[in-house]
């Protein structure tokens, strides 16, 4: 029941016991319960949560009843407890558990600071869903891990009981595992469903009833009849007196029973029981390292156990007797219901207490149920399902995982430390590398921006999102790849504490245009209190810039809806969230993330993608840095406003010869520049510079320029007869049969600059030649303003 404050004594700490007064501070958002105080009679699993629960990310007031004592607390953190600096005798101050999920327990410590007593209390989950998503998440990383570990090696046949562990972090990431497989509802339905519809069989047994008694007879009655012991003399008027004189007192018959005393049946009995005795096994080593009897750990063990010692009183076992055999071929075992599922909790039991994973211990430690932390390792299995499904994996995913330890194995998934799985992927023609990464460090190279490109990393500070998916041609090296600017990197981050896009995102702009003034004062108030909503939006966007050659960032978060933002109008580059539920049975959303990433393969294998065109032209310009700087005047566009001017290093000037005056005139006048084909005097061949050129620059023979630039038609020189350039009034008589014509006027924006070719020094190889073209940054390099 809610409580605006409570007090409890810890216990054991004397007489009159020790009690603590907890008070919230505010009452918590979204009008949920701060303070609880639960019935235990009423609780959904005995002994799984402490009595006093509180809720994460509030605050609360604290005050012992006697002073000479102080309080902290078995996770290790100092932000928790934080004591008043009034003082007033009696301990006192604030708990504040931030983001801390799961039981706590409170230390009584003395003047010395030794622990004298201890009081468990529950911080709940802001979301309503985290018990059961908690469960969901774990029984399916237990169900992945142990089929990792079916890669290397098969379920035992002849069990040895495994070692609980060593440290109380090691017994719960174990403890976990099992009651995932014993503890779920799933295994209860099961034990039920034995006990309602058990293996049965009929059994013929030997009884010896007095002849007196009516019963069915058989041939065989008719031997104990004739050969049986102790002897009564048969009444003369009995109707056997005319085959027999004597009868014995009692023979034998055989009568069928069922019953359900089965090798399966027994079978259930031996597991049930293995199961038990690992829990107790697990409970004294608790005890011999020093765990407390009151924490939630050894109260979690202690109720499972409890739990499998309450099915085994019951009645169906009684019948039971113990196994001489382990029947693990029978059918029964292997295909009924209820029989099934049990064969394989076994058989994985051995496997799952064997199993150690340092990764988990940090969700479990003291007591801590990082639910944050255990969605993230979820979705990892989650991508690792999709990337199965999607690509061929070069080796078993157990290889990468999983290590053997000399007392178990090992899975070596651990929040922080990188992890890989490499893979390939063939569409339409086109064959690819990839490399799923788990906490992969995106670093800086160098100093400046000269030496970190075209190294990949990031290009200002380190990032290190939680998943990269990583894709490039397969006849590239992965160095070759970044170097050519053909690798694409996509970046996901797992986010657990949030249900919704506007949890994320903050509210689309479209819903604030009536008050955007008013929302952007609560979004610059939300950054000062460091609640921003849009942080993660902020943060995709600087994997997307800072990370080179990333082409994607997204969340994923456990809720319903997606939401995508395209840089452009193809897939990529773009920003956005994907949901990935944690439920037991349904849609998880995972579906719609297969769907995603399988666009995203399509569209990395098309040739003629925009984002292809861009990532070559990026390579080619970066390749080096620009050598002619450009800072004089040149127009924003070549015609109109609609269409901005190319950049000089890719506009080419065409550097025309004119023979005198006459030809100087012609060619102003009728707008009409000529180069002849073949010949004494003409082109060869027309390469593609001299065909798209943009300007036009008139020289003598004696290398005097004209001032200024002619613009050249866009659309490219015409063919022209030597007849027809005689018919448009070519002042001089035609060397070649045919020749290139270009369209040209005058450029007033270049009328300002005169030119001084014997400047350029080697930066065109042969002035002599008649027509060359030269790159427009080159030629604003020696320009000079009249």
């Amino acid at each position: 029941m809610p409580l605006l404050e409570h007090t409890a004594e810890f216990p054991g700490s004397g007489h009159p016991p020790i009690t603590i007064s907890i008070y919230p501070k505010v009452p918590a958002a979204g009008g949920q319960d701060s303070l609880i105080v639960i019935d235990r009679s009423l609780k959904y699993v005995a002994g799984e949560e402490a009595d006093i629960q509180l809720l994460e990310s509030c605050e609360y007031e604290f005050e012992l009843s006697s002073p000479g004592y102080l309080v902290t607390t078995s996770y290790e953190s100092d932000r928790i407890i934080i004591p008043s600096r009034i003082k007033r005798g009696k301990l006192s101050g604030t708990l504040r558990p931030g983001l801390f999920v799961g039981c706590l327990d409170l230390l009584l410590l003395d003047n010395q600071k030794n622990v004298i007593s201890s009081l468990p209390v529950e911080i709940r989950s802001v979301k309503l869903s985290y018990r059961n998503d908690f469960r969901n998440m774990l029984d399916f990383i237990m169900e992945k891990s142990l089929g990792l570990l079916l890669q290397i090696r098969s379920p035992a046949t002849g069990m040895l009981t495994p070692d609980p562990g060593r440290t109380a972090e090691t017994i719960a990431q174990r403890f976990a595992f099992l009651r995932s497989l014993i503890g779920s509802r799933e295994f209860q339905d099961s034990i039920t469903r034995i006990a309602v519809l058990p293996h049965s069989h009929l059994e013929c047994r030997e009884i010896k009833v007095p002849v007196s008694r009516s019963f069915r007879g058989t041939k065989r009655t008719a031997k104990e009849l004739a050969r049986g012991s102790q002897r009564l003399q048969l009444p003369k008027e009995h109707p056997l007196t005319e085959i027999l004189d004597t009868a014995p007192v009692s023979i034998v018959i055989h009568r069928k029973k069922t019953t359900i005393d089965t090798p399966e049946n027994r079978f259930v009995k031996f597991a049930l029981r293995s199961f038990l005795t690992f829990l107790n096994r697990m409970k004294n080593r608790l005890e011999q390292i020093g765990e407390k009897t009151t924490s939630a750990l050894y109260h979690d063990v202690e109720a499972l156990e409890e739990n499998l010692e309450a099915i085994l009183y019951r009645p169906f076992f009684k019948e039971i007797s113990d196994p001489s055999i382990l029947s693990l071929g029978s059918p029964v075992l292997q295909q009924k219901g209820g029989y099934r599922e049990l064969l394989r909790a076994w058989l994985y039991f051995d496997l799952a207490a064997r199993l150690s994973w340092s990764g988990g211990e940090d969700a479990f430690k003291a007591g801590r149920r990082d639910i944050a932390m255990l969605y993230e390792y979820w979705v990892f299995f989650k991508l690792l399902d999709i990337m199965g499904q999607t690509f061929d994996l070069e080796t078993p995913p157990a290889q990468e995982l999983v290590t053997e330890t000399p007392d178990g194995f090992e899975l070596r998934l651990k929040a922080g430390e990188y992890t890989v799985i490499n893979a390939i992927c063939e569409r339409f023609g086109r064959r690819l590398n990839v490399r799923f990464c788990y906490n992969r460090t995106f670093s800086r190279h160098g100093s400046d921006g000269m030496t970190n490109y075209p190294k990949a990393g990031s290009w200002s500070e380190r990032m290190r999102p939680d998943y990269t998916l990583t894709l490039w041609p397969e006849p590239f090296t992965e160095l070759q790849a970044e170097n050519q600017e053909l690798i694409v990197h996509i970046h996901f981050d797992a986010k657990y504490r949030v249900d919704n896009l506007a949890d994320l995102f903050g509210e689309s702009d479209s819903e604030l245009v009536a008050k955007i003034d008013e929302q952007m004062t609560l979004e610059k108030k939300a950054q000062r209190e460091g609640t921003y909503k849009r942080a993660d939006l902020l943060k995709m966007h600087a994997y997307r810039d800072a990370i080179r050659r990333t082409a994607g960032a997204y969340v994923i978060y456990p809720g319903y809806h997606k939401r995508v933002w395209r840089g452009f109008h193809e897939i990529l580059p773009g920003l956005g969230a994907f949901p990935l539920r944690p439920v037991a049975k349904g849609d998880d959303g995972s579906h719609e993330l297969e769907e995603f990433i399988n666009q995203v393969v399509e569209h990395i294998c098309d040739r003629a993608t925009r984002r292809e065109q861009e990532s070559y032209h990026r390579w080619k310009i970066n390749e080096n840095s620009s050598p002619y700087p450009v800072k004089g005047w040149m127009p924003e566009y070549i015609q109109t406003p609609e269409e901005r001017h190319s950049p000089p290093q890719d506009t080419y000037v065409l550097i025309g010869f004119y023979k005198d005056a006459r030809h100087l005139d012609w060619i102003r006048i009728s707008g009409h520049y000529e180069l002849g084909i073949g010949g004494l005097e003409g082109l060869v061949s027309l390469n593609p510079n001299m065909a798209g050129a943009r300007y036009l620059l008139l020289r003598s023979e004696d290398m005097k320029c004209r001032n200024g630039l002619m613009l050249i038609n866009s659309n490219g020189p015409q063919i022209f007869s030597k007849q027809e350039l005689i018919n448009i009034g070519y002042p001089h008589e035609p060397q070649s049969n045919f020749y290139f014509v270009f369209s040209v006027n005058d450029a007033p924006a270049f009328g300002i600059y005169s030119w001084d070719l014997n400047l350029l020094g080697d930066k065109i190889p042969d002035l002599s030649n008649a027509n060359l073209t030269i790159a427009l940054d080159t030629l604003l390099s020696i320009a000079a303003s009249r």
